[in-house]
C-alpha cells in the first residue's frame, strides 16, 4: 500500500510538472488591469494604510513587465485615498505612455462604475487578451449562519454595522459591496482569460465551493483536478486569493511603507523590488515566462503560511501572463 502511494505520487508529480500551459501570448494580445483599492479615510469602516500602495505598485510593475515584453497595456484603478474617490485610466503602447486621464466619483458611484468597466470589457477585450483584476481591501463576512453570500464580498464603499448579525440585511450596505456572485458573473461574460487577484480577508470564498486548498491538500486536489472535465482554465478563469474563506488578511509597514503581506510576495514575484526605507521600483522577475503557477509556488514558499493560506483554484491549462526576452536580461 505504501508502494503503491509512493507511485502514485510520482506520477502525479510528473504530470504536474509538465510545461502544459497557454501558448506564447505575446503576440496579438493587450493587458487589461482593472484594479480597485480603498483606504476608507472618512467612512465608518477602519481604515486601511498599504492598499493604495499596493496597487500604485501592481499598476507600475504590469506596465513594466508589458513594455518588456513589447505588448500593450491598459489599466483602470478604482480608488479612494485621503477621502477622495476617484478612476485613474492610463493606456500604454510597446513603445511607452500613450494617454492618460483622472475622474473623480461619489462614494456611491463606486460599485457601478466598476461593474459597468467590466461590462465594457465584453465589447472590447478580446480573446486573445488578458484580463487582470486586483483587489485590495476590506473583505466582508456575513454573521448569518444560513446566509453565506456575502462571505469575502468586496467592500467597495461605506457599510454600518448596526448591530451583530443584522449588518448584511440593510438595504445600504449591498449598494457599496461587490459579492463574490456578482464579480464572478461580471467577469464571465467576458471571452478573455480572467486573472482574479483578491488581497482581502476571507478572500478564498472566491473559490469554487470545496477547492480551498491547503498546505496539505494540495496533492489531493492535483489529484482532483486531474480527473475533471477538462476546460482551458475553468472557462478561462484563474483565481488567487490572500487567505482562506474562514481568514483574515494582514499589512505592515515592515518594507518602509504599508503594504499588504500577499501583495508584497506577489509583487515580488513579479519582479518588484523592495529596498531600504521604503524605497521600490520596478524589475524583472527570476524567470522569463511568468504564469499564474509560478505565481503561487513563489508565494506559497514565501512563508506566508505562519499568517495567512493563500488560495488557487485548480486548472489543467496553466496561463502565460508574461513571456519575457531571454536577450535582454536572463
Amino acid at each position: 500500500m505504501k508502494r503503491m502511494s509512493l507511485i502514485c505520487v510520482i506520477i502525479i508529480l510528473a504530470l504536474t510538472s509538465c510545461e502544459l500551459s497557454s501558448k506564447d501570448p505575446a503576440a496579438g494580445k493587450d493587458i487589461h488591469l482593472v484594479s480597485v483599492a480603498l483606504d476608507y479615510a472618512d467612512t465608518d469602516m477602519n481604515s486601511l494604510k498599504g492598499t493604495v500602495n499596493d496597487q500604485d505598485a501592481m499598476t507600475r510593475q504590469l506596465a513594466f513587465l508589458s513594455s518588456a515584453e513589447g505588448t500593450a497595456f491598459h489599466s483602470t484603478s478604482f480608488c479612494a485615498r485621503d477621502g477622495r474617490w476617484y478612476v485613474r485610466r492610463l493606456s500604454q503602447t510597446p513603445e511607452g505612455m500613450d494617454s492618460s486621464d483622472i475622474e473623480y466619483i461619489s462614494p456611491s458611484a463606486m460599485k457601478g462604475c466598476i461593474l459597468n468597466h467590466l461590462e465594457k470589457l465584453v465589447q472590447t477585450a478580446g480573446e486573445e487578451d488578458i484580463i487582470i483584476f486586483y483587489y485590495a481591501g476590506h473583505g466582508a463576512e456575513s454573521l448569518s449562519d444560513t446566509d453565506s453570500t456575502l462571505n469575502g464580498a468586496l467592500v467597495v464603499g461605506d457599510i454600518t454595522f448596526p448591530s451583530i448579525g443584522t449588518w448584511q440585511d440593510v438595504g445600504s450596505n449591498l449598494s457599496s459591496l461587490i459579492t463574490i456572485a456578482e464579480l464572478v458573473g461580471a467577469l464571465s461574460r467576458i471571452s478573455a482569460p480572467k486573472f482574479v487577484i483578491l488581497d482581502s480577508c476571507y478572500s478564498g470564498s472566491l473559490m469554487p465551493e470545496g477547492q480551498n486548498v491547503t498546505k496539505e491538500g494540495e496533492i489531493l486536489e492535483s489529484v482532483s483536478a486531474l480527473f475533471r472535465e477538462k476546460d482551458d482554465g475553468n472557462n478561462r478563469f484563474y483565481l488567487l486569493s490572500s487567505s482562506r474563506d474562514d481568514e483574515m488578511s494582514y499589512e505592515d509597514d515592515s518594507m518602509g511603507m504599508y503594504h499588504g503581506f500577499f501583495s508584497v510576495s506577489l509583487l515580488q514575484s513579479l519582479g518588484y523590488r523592495f529596498y531600504d526605507d521604503g524605497v521600490e521600483g520596478t524589475g524583472y522577475p527570476d524567470r522569463p515566462a511568468v504564469t499564474c503557477s509560478s505565481l503561487y509556488e513563489d508565494i506559497k514558499s514565501d512563508g506566508l503560511w505562519e499568517y495567512q493560506n493563500p488560495q488557487i483554484n485548480p486548472y489543467h491549462v496553466d496561463l502565460v501572463l508574461f513571456s519575457l526576452p531571454t536577450t535582454s536580461r536572463f
